[in-house]
């Protein structure tokens, strides 16, 4: 999180986010993260929250019945969200449901200094599949926060983009032109904080629970034993997100990573 002293300065950007088309997600994403990441959830509890958001219903259904998942191949295909959690399954339905209720954000085709919203979007999507299976292959655990941290952890940078655009974009214009720093470099250079700073602040406002907040605003891998559902988030977000750098899936915000 950031410093007393910078906070100050994060404020007034995620009350501008209030005026964006970010809001518009806000009531919606924040009920199905509280149902992703509830051990005690249930199908019909992630079932009434898409509901609430007719655009998003109509969107994990479309998704559901594509090929990709082979359903429609099988009969009819899936009409309606309770046949999809049947046919899915609970997990599988809450990933799509995260998934398609944040990706809107990411539909813009404009390229700037080697960023847009498309890559940042494929390196999200790659931090979070990543993360799931290194939660479950290495914690054994089924890991509700660690998709959500995933696709979120870039979130800050959609917050610059949309609020702060001319000074985000040269952010960007420092990052290709010095490829051996990161982008956090050059945002704390020209911001005073971070896109994990902004992050985490927009994830406290908005009430998500503290390890998935904490998680979204790691910067560096967790010190000592990873014995808390926080720093089992964090570092696995951190090691996801280098493995997607690495293998340059989408957007890279630390060129000069090794």
């Amino acid at each position: 999180m950031a410093p007393p002293d910078k906070q100050a300065d994060i404020d007034p950007l995620i009350r501008q986010v209030e005026k964006t088309e970010l809001s518009s997600i806000r009531a919606v994403l924040s009920q199905i993260i509280q149902v992703a990441t509830a051990p005690d959830s249930r199908a019909i509890d992630l079932k009434e929250a898409i509901e609430t958001d007719p655009p998003l219903a109509s969107r994990v259904l479309k998704r559901v019945n594509s090929a990709h998942y082979g359903i429609a191949r099988r009969g009819s295909g899936v009409s309606d969200l309770h046949m999809a959690v049947v046919f899915m399954g609970f997990e599988t339905i809450k990933e799509l449901a995260l998934s398609q209720s944040i990706c809107p954000l990411f539909q813009s085709n404009e390229t700037v200094h080697g960023y847009s919203r498309i890559a940042l979007w494929e390196h999200c999507m790659a931090t979070a599949l990543t993360g799931r299976l290194i939660y479950r292959r290495v914690f054994r655990m089924p890991g509700g926060q660690i998709h959500a941290a995933g696709l979120l952890h870039g979130i800050g940078i959609i917050v610059e983009d949309q609020c702060t655009q001319a000074t985000f974009r040269e952010a960007l214009r420092a990052l290709e032109e010095s490829p051996g720093q990161s982008l956090a470099d050059h945002e704390r250079r020209l911001f005073g904080f971070s896109h994990a700073d902004v992050g985490q602040a927009l994830a406290k406002r908005w009430n998500f629970p503290d390890s998935l907040a904490t998680a979204i605003g790691t910067e560096s891998f967790p010190e000592g034993e990873l014995d808390t559902e926080t720093s089992r988030l964090a570092a696995t977000v951190m090691l996801a997100g280098a493995a997607a750098q690495l293998r340059k899936f989408g957007f890279v915000e630390s060129p000069g990573l090794t």
